[in-house]
């Protein structure tokens, strides 16, 4: 994974982006040592530029040092709690599928970012993303099978953050191909939007 990690963080640092302009989600690992591997994932994340968000987990998020923390499914109540843990400057955002009513609550409650996504990680459809344009300026994240393909109907309906670990980390050409080719879409897309 850390040799996949540094060719993302080498290819996007090389590109016009900014840093801390990208994010990077990670699932907390399993086993005895799970708090100082994601510790080291999430240091090696913020000091390539990354912005490190742990999934599921206020906790692990606050002790690994990580920028925030995505809250799990029907877990908007949780982010008065994750802010208590991470600090008011922690992003905090909530996986909401494809429920509204989840991601109005998830509005109240103060969250930076809402996930969408079907629970089967299929991607959801663009009419979701376009519709919490109208409801907040705040960042939606599509989950699913993001790819260089099928990106610009996300970004032409709005979406501001792409889950496309998938794609980049499954590229048969390797994880740097992949992320050459995300990159190239999302500019290609962002010039047509």
């Amino acid at each position: 994974l850390i040799p996949q990690l540094r060719q993302i963080f080498f290819v996007t640092n090389s590109s016009d982006y900014e840093k801390n302009m990208h994010a990077i989600e990670i699932t907390p690992p399993e086993g005895d040592d799970a708090a100082d591997r994601l510790a080291t994932l999430v240091q090696l994340a913020k000091a390539n530029g990354f912005v490190a968000i742990v999934r599921g987990d206020a906790a692990l998020a606050g002790e690994s040092g990580a920028d925030g923390v995505l809250l799990a499914l029907g877990k908007e109540d949780d982010i008065p709690s994750a802010r208590e843990i991470l600090g008011e400057d922690a992003i905090v955002g909530a996986s909401c599928g494809l429920f509204e009513d989840m991601a109005e609550a998830a509005l109240a409650h103060g969250v930076d970012f809402v996930s969408f996504c079907f629970p089967d990680g299929a991607l959801p459809p663009e009419s979701t993303v376009k519709w919490w344009t109208t409801v907040s300026d705040l960042p939606a994240l599509v989950e699913g099978e993001v790819t260089n393909d099928n990106c610009l109907d996300y970004i032409r309906a709005g979406a501001m953050l792409l889950d496309c670990g998938g794609y980049i980390f499954g590229h048969k050409e390797g994880a740097m191909q992949g992320t050459v080719n995300m990159l190239y879409a999302i500019d290609l897309a962002l010039d047509s939007a």
